[in-house]
């Protein structure tokens, strides 16, 4: 992509259009703001955006393709995630001789292409088509799409949750909504309390489900055309490589929601109708528990007390998938952290950070 940019902004200096300082301004601008070049070419003053399109499209010798009425097959139109393909005005056309044929009307959406490009592992070739004739064929292709979409912007999200850590040029505003689903999802799980959100495609629907105190509880989940796109946002927010589906990967997510710092912690899977992903939702506020929050009976908090303060032995906490394991031996630390012991643990990953305790980070050969 840097270098269609360099090509581009060259070619428009070799016009007239742009000089070598203007050209560093623009790039200056474009990395603060993470707009589009052509956005910014435009909102400095430097070109109009029907002057770019044709100047573009004449250089990247883009060809003009009628597409209204073109009859595409299932197979090639979903090339494409279909979210993407709607949210970026991007329809695939024709797939022959290994190489995707794409429509665009926006020739200069360059991060689109290139992001596109990365997905799906396939030799592309961007036609030209007039937007009226785009607007018909996406109507006719993901319709069902748009219509999710839209009821999704609407929807009340009930808890406010942003976002930690993310560069503003990563996402452009065209995926707005993608993020929006996306952003619901968690806030929905974060609303429920729930300690994990389980992300799986299967067969003929793509299942959203929660652990809430240790059981799965199904949630009304996206369509399934949405799958690539929702799994594609949620790798780029973890710091995953979203080019990457045969192997599994793990990352972080930093989120806070309900005035509380939350971690995400993912781990992706691939299967054979997707990659499954799960976010374990870490509170860090409920680590730094006393051993009186924990639930105890007064008998038995008596009990654990007297075994955690013994030099010698061991202690073996045992429970299903959010049951409070990591918060029942976190308070224990906390309890027996005094400045005349040495505490050194060693975890699989570091969960939170206690103050005056040696914790060692380990994984697994």
């Amino acid at each position: 992509m840097v270098e269609k940019h360099r090509l581009i902004t060259e070619y428009l200096k070799s016009i007239g259009i742009l000089d070598d300082s203007q050209i560093r301004d623009i790039a200056k601008a474009q990395k603060e703001s993470g707009s589009r070049l052509s956005n910014v070419l435009v909102e400095m003053g430097f070109a109009r955006t029907e002057q770019l399109k044709d100047l573009i499209s004449s250089l990247l010798g883009l060809v003009p393709v009628p597409t209204f009425d073109l009859e595409i097959p299932t197979e090639i139109a979903e090339k494409i995630p279909p979210a993407f393909a709607y949210l970026h005005r991007l329809l695939p056309i024709k797939f022959k001789d290994d190489i995707l044929t794409v429509a665009t009307d926006d020739a200069i959406n360059l991060l689109a292409q290139e992001y596109l490009e990365s997905i799906i592992n396939l030799k592309l070739e961007f036609v030209l088509t007039p937007e009226t004739h785009l607007n018909i064929a996406l109507e006719k292709h993901y319709g069902r799409i748009k219509d999710f979409l839209q009821a999704a912007v609407k929807k009340d999200e009930g808890v406010s949750v942003s976002f930690k850590g993310v560069e503003k040029g990563e996402v452009e505003a065209a995926e707005a909504p993608i993020i929006k689903l996306v952003t619901q999802i968690i806030s929905e799980a974060v609303k429920h309390r729930a300690s994990d959100i389980h992300v799986e495609p299967l067969e003929d629907k793509f299942r959203i489900r929660y652990r809430i105190d240790g059981v799965l509880h199904e949630m009304p989940g996206p369509p399934k055309q949405l799958q690539a796109s929702v799994l594609s946002r949620l790798k780029i927010m973890s710091g995953l490589n979203i080019a990457e589906r045969r192997l599994p990967q793990d990352g972080r997510i930093r989120v806070s929601a309900m005035n509380k710092d939350l971690d995400l912690r993912v781990s992706t899977l691939p299967a054979i109708y997707g990659e499954s992903l799960v976010m374990r939702i870490l509170d860090k506020s409920s680590f730094l528990l006393g051993l009186q929050e924990l639930g105890f009976s007064s008998e038995d908090e008596e009990r654990f007390e007297k075994l955690i303060r013994l030099p010698y032995g061991m202690i073996l906490v045992t429970g299903p998938t959010g049951s409070g394991k990591t918060t029942t031996l976190y308070a224990a630390l906390n309890y027996i952290n005094k400045p005349n012991k040495k505490l050194i643990t060693v975890e699989d990953p570091v969960e939170y950070q206690l103050s005056g305790i040696n914790q060692v980070n380990v994984k697994p050969a």
